[in-house]
């Protein structure tokens, strides 16, 4: 259930330093609605991590050499090394924070950033500096999602990835793998779709990673102040 943030959590959520930025943990979950993460993908010092929490879906982790982990544990882990090595954990919107705290009781708030925030902040200043951006981009939609977000960068995400199908493909490879217990038995098809679920979790991952360094790096002081001014 989305929460709503207090002024002071707002504030908090949507900065970053640059210092931070480089150093923070960008995490993303795959999952149902109202349920556990099925898998995280997450990332820190130019390193791409992806572990499946699912145990149904071990045979489908190992032949991408990935390991199955209890979730809890990972995410307390990420948490852990978050608040010792005074890292930020990033992902985008307050999805990746409630699942963590309503379906593994980790507390994610005390070193979370959210990107949407950041990224909102970022588009509304780039706007008050150039006066004609609405004329350059007509049908843009400030609520967006990541992937508006990402073509709005130039970030490439390839096509085939497509939108808001992580639930039919986590279905359709764990209903083969309980029924033939082995990835190798799985069809091309399903097969096809674990690598495009896997592809999807790291490219929002990555892509993150791009647009909030841009939407930090490019909080200008001279475009901030010509604002503050007017």
């Amino acid at each position: 259930m989305q929460k709503d943030l207090t002024p002071q959590q707002k504030t908090y959520e949507s900065s970053l330093t640059r210092d931070e930025v480089r150093r923070a943990i960008y995490i993303d979950f795959e999952s149902f609605a109202d349920q556990p993460p099925t898998l995280i993908g997450y990332s820190f010092d130019q390193h791409f991590i992806q572990v499946v929490f699912d145990r149904d879906l071990e045979s489908a982790a190992s032949a991408k050499g990935l390991s199955v982990q209890d979730s809890q544990v990972v995410v307390a882990r990420l948490w852990g090394r978050a608040k010792y090595e005074r890292r930020r954990i990033v992902a985008f919107s307050q999805f990746n924070k409630n699942l963590s705290l309503d379906k593994l009781g980790v507390d994610l708030s005390p070193v979370y950033a959210d990107a949407r925030l950041i990224a909102r902040k970022w588009l509304g200043r780039l706007k008050g500096c150039h006066p004609d951006w609405k004329h350059k981009h007509p049908n843009w939609e400030i609520e967006r999602g990541l992937k508006n977000f990402l073509d709005l960068i130039g970030y490439h995400r390839p096509r085939h990835l497509g939108i808001e199908k992580t639930t039919s493909r986590i279905l359709a490879v764990r209903d083969q793998l309980i029924k033939r217990r082995s990835f190798d038995k799985l069809t091309a098809v399903a097969k096809a779709k674990w690598t495009k679920l896997l592809d999807h979790n790291r490219h929002d991952v990555l892509g993150m990673i791009e647009l909030v360094t841009k939407a930090v790096d490019e909080f200008v002081p001279e475009c901030i102040s010509k604002i503050e001014a007017r």
